[in-house]
């Protein structure tokens, strides 16, 4: 199987753990819309592209690892994760989609590992509308504007936080690291080392 087919698990409710086979390299256009119970989702390195609404209002998503052959977010993605902690968005990605991360109200960080996408300013409309939204990328990668997707604050480094909540906006980052570490979000159960 190379292609999860559109809405193949569209409006299940109930669903709570999906494993994502490493043969899948497209997720289908709403493949899993509506899929309210799905608190976290692994996307394979296998996966080049994410179908448009592919996770649109899957309400209890808290966590979501993107695989390091996505090249393109579709349009509606992952808007209405309304639980949507925090995101990283590999080197691999080139192109985002508008409105991929629309209301998702709690983001609170989006990490690139690469150079700026291409990307709209609706991006992450009302995304962090309770979170303030920072968008990190590291130095030395190109592309970066402000406001970058919709959002208006950035900086450099990838976050790794010593909290295991999620800190204000104005004291997102405790300490910042450069390196191509795995960064350390407050959704994850283990604390940075200083």
């Amino acid at each position: 199987m190379t292609d999860l087919p559109p809405g193949v698990f569209v409006q299940c409710y109930s669903l709570t753990n999906i494993t994502i086979p490493n043969s899948v390299t497209n997720i289908g256009d709403y493949a899993f819309s509506q899929c309210m119970a799905l608190p976290s989702v692994i996307i394979p390195n296998s996966v080049i592209n994410i179908g448009n609404d592919a996770f649109n209002d899957c309400g209890n998503l808290t966590s979501v690892t993107i695989g390091n052959s996505v090249t393109s977010i579709g349009t509606n993605a992952f808007t209405f994760c309304v639980n949507l902690l925090s995101v990283t968005i590999p080197a691999s990605v080139t192109n985002i989609e508008y409105n991929a991360f629309l209301a998702d109200v709690n983001l609170v960080s989006v990490c690139f590992l690469g150079n700026a996408p291409s990307a709209d300013s609706t991006v992450f409309s009302s995304a962090g509308f309770f979170s303030q939204t920072i968008v990190y990328y590291l130095p030395n990668t190109a592309g970066w504007y402000s406001p970058f997707g919709g959002v208006f604050r950035h900086f450099y480094g990838i976050p790794q936080f010593k909290l295991r909540t999620p800190p204000l906006a104005s004291k997102a980052i405790n300490s910042v690291s450069t390196s191509l570490e795995q960064p350390i979000w407050p959704s994850q159960s283990r604390v940075a080392q200083t």
